[in-house]
């Protein structure tokens, strides 16, 4: 506990920890879709609020 109360930089942290899992994701996708991405004829963003979207009415 001592060592993390010397922390200051915690937003940094998460910052990097959710970049992180969110290249475990890329890494996880093929070819084709990460070249979509790459060229911006996909928009991830856009797709993940669709989803969220079609989500919140099956709720």
């Amino acid at each position: 506990m001592a060592s993390l109360l010397e922390v200051s930089d915690w937003e940094r942290i998460a910052r990097q920890e959710l970049e992180r899992r969110a290249t475990r994701i890329v890494q996880s996708l093929d070819d084709g879709t990460l070249e979509a991405i790459a060229s911006g004829s996909l928009d991830v963003r856009a797709v993940c609020r669709q989803v969220a979207d079609e989500i919140k009415q099956t709720a």
